[in-house]
């Protein structure tokens, strides 16, 4: 009850004060005149100084957590409103904030490691959205996975616009080119062809994203005595159905990424303390 509310009640009587004062065990010797039973008496009766109260809220307690999401494209994702939502979750101690971190620190280097090639992008965005929907399922509390999904699929999304953004932009340049070396060797019709394609979802990183997304979002990570079986059929999967495409990856691109984040997914693994879940079987046989 604030002391705004109280001092908002009707007058009480002497004696109405006085028993208020002696249930409450409080001293009642300093006598309060009857005649002068103001409220600001009855909180003096209390020892309440209302000049130095603070009524504001406190202040609620930041987990710590920090958050840095990397985009290989030159743009700058703004993770501020994902980190606010982690630190403000409630109900973690700290062994889980400190995993936690750990867990989120790792997931988010996955897409370090800069490279350009447009028909495996999509590979590495894929995963970082699957280890971070693994983090959801283990590490953050139920009631808060739904919200933690969606700024993970978010984040993801903005991955591949950024990354269409930065092909658009090179399309354009190279359509645009008034460059007669750029013109007779046929990049200015190149870039042409490039617009289109970007504009009709149909480039090479575009139409693999898609296959990389349907197939890891294939694996549970509910399931943990099949997690590490289910990636790695993942990656067999993609390099046996390579198909050589020029705009796309050649099979030593998607050998190298899958050698990659075969072992991103460990150091993730190392992070989470998931031992039996790190993948064992060298990659080099997938080749």
């Amino acid at each position: 009850m604030s002391i705004s509310s109280l001092q908002s009640y009707p007058p009480i009587s002497y004696d109405q004060t006085r028993t208020l004062l002696q249930h409450n065990k409080l001293d009642t010797s300093s006598a309060i005149n009857p005649n002068d039973v103001t409220h600001d008496k009855f909180l003096e009766g209390f020892h309440i100084n209302t000049d130095n109260i603070d009524l504001s809220l406190p202040a609620k307690k930041s987990n710590g957590i920090t958050l840095n999401l990397l985009d290989d494209s030159p743009n700058i994702i703004n993770s501020s409103n994902f980190e606010s939502f982690l630190n403000d979750m409630q109900g973690l101690s700290k062994d889980q904030i400190s995993q936690l971190q750990s867990a989120l620190s790792a997931a988010s280097q996955t897409m370090n490691n800069s490279q350009t090639v447009g028909g495996t992008y999509g590979m590495r965005i894929s995963q970082t959205n699957l280890e971070f929907k693994y983090i959801s399922k283990n590490l953050i509390p139920e009631q808060y996975q739904q919200q933690f999904n969606s700024f993970v699929d978010n984040y993801t999304n903005q991955l591949s616009t950024n990354y269409v953004n930065l092909l658009k932009g090179f399309a354009d340049q190279l359509a645009n080119t008034t460059d007669p070396v750029l013109i007779k060797t046929g990049w200015k019709d190149k870039g042409t062809t490039m617009q289109d394609d970007l504009e009709n979802g149909s480039y090479s990183f575009q139409t693999s994203e898609n296959q990389y997304q349907s197939l890891f979002n294939s694996v549970s990570v509910t399931n943990p005595d099949t997690l590490k079986d289910q990636l790695d059929s993942v990656y067999k999967n993609i390099l046996s159905n390579y198909k050589p495409d020029s705009d796309g990856a050649s099979r030593s691109d998607l050998v190298n990424e899958i050698k990659y984040l075969s072992n991103s997914w460990n150091t993730f693994m190392d992070a989470v303390g998931d031992q039996k879940n790190k993948l064992t079987t060298s990659v080099d046989f997938h080749a």
